[in-house]
């Protein structure tokens, strides 16, 4: 999934459901702030890329892959988060 505007990531209608990240999830192009207001998962295997501006996870999240964060930017952790022994954190940001 490449995020590549600044808004927000929410459920219709305010139903409550989880992002899950499958893959890579990368924070791109835009210099703003993208917030995730759902419940996001990152798993074993998984990877969030910051590239520019702020990631903002602002429920519950659970972090158990990897994440590399450009110089100048943020992984801004909001709600409850749950940061797992196999969760990496690399980079300048």
């Amino acid at each position: 999934f490449t995020n590549t505007f600044a808004g927000t990531i929410n459920a219709p209608n305010g139903t409550p459901g989880t992002f899950t990240n499958a893959g890579t999830f990368i924070k791109n192009t835009s210099s703003g702030q993208t917030n995730v207001s759902v419940p996001f998962s990152s798993p074993v295997g998984s990877s969030i890329q910051v590239d520019a501006g702020t990631l903002r996870l602002s429920n519950s999240s659970t972090l158990s892959g990897a994440s590399t964060l450009a110089a100048g930017t943020n992984l801004a952790i909001n709600g409850t988060a749950t940061l797992n022994a196999t969760s990496t954190y690399t980079g300048a940001g």
